[in-house]
């Protein structure tokens, strides 16, 4: 609001000072238009939305009171602050935290937003894959995939993948996203044992010879290239 006697009239160019924020700033700027009893910043600000004054001596004083107001309702953060944590450093609130239960999620929505619950048990597994470890799955027409472009040189084979994400259920159940197409429901960490396994399956003389695939044969099959030439 604008801090002028009823008998001053606003006139263009007339100096205007302007509090800004919180932080006690003053900016310095003209009346650049009039309009009707209303007029215009120089600085595009409307008059009744500017909290601006006509004299710097009066500027001074609202941003002086303004950055007092302030003061005070920091002081009164920082004590909460310190309460806080002097709360956080007693034995009663870490003994507490230990007693709560865990906070999980289900982990198998990968970055999309899911509900959460709490719970006291949780089982961790004692053994997993690790990102990165090659394993060796069987691979058929009735093989699921995630996504439309695969690699399928043959009806049945076996193709060697690696484990591109790991996460365990609060049960202690791992589960594993591979980095190939394919879902994979079973696999093995020995080649030799998933392609006696497919043998096994194949009635006798379908497979005399079981086809592998390579996770570089798959990956290379499987890259775009979109180059122009």
């Amino acid at each position: 609001m604008a801090k002028r006697g009823k008998s001053q009239a606003v006139t263009l160019g007339q100096e205007v000072f302007v509090v800004t924020g919180t932080d006690g700033g003053i900016e310095r700027t003209m009346v650049g238009a009039l309009e009707g009893k209303e007029y215009i910043l120089l600085n595009g600000q409307s008059c009744g939305l500017a909290t601006h004054w006509f004299s710097l001596d009066l500027a001074i004083e609202a941003a002086a009171e303004q950055i007092k107001s302030r003061e005070a309702l920091l002081r009164a953060e920082l004590r909460n602050l310190a309460r806080r944590r002097k709360h956080i450093l007693s034995i009663e609130y870490q003994a507490a935290v230990l007693d709560s239960p865990y906070k999980v999620a289900d982990l198998r929505a990968e970055g999309r937003a899911v509900r959460s619950r709490r719970i006291r048990t949780v089982t961790v597994p004692s053994e997993y894959l690790c990102p990165g470890c090659r394993v060796y799955t069987i691979i058929t027409p009735q093989t699921r995939v995630r996504w439309e472009e695969v690699y399928r040189p043959h009806p049945h084979f076996v193709l060697e993948t690696e484990v591109r994400r790991v996460h365990f259920s609060p049960d202690g159940v791992v589960h594993y996203t591979f980095v190939t197409p394919f879902v994979v429901s079973e696999f093995f960490l020995d080649k030799d044992a998933a392609i006696r396994t497919l043998s096994n399956y194949s009635e006798p003389g379908t497979l005399e010879t079981v086809p592998f695939v390579s996770l570089e044969e798959e990956q290379q099959a499987l890259l775009v290239d979109d180059l122009p030439f």
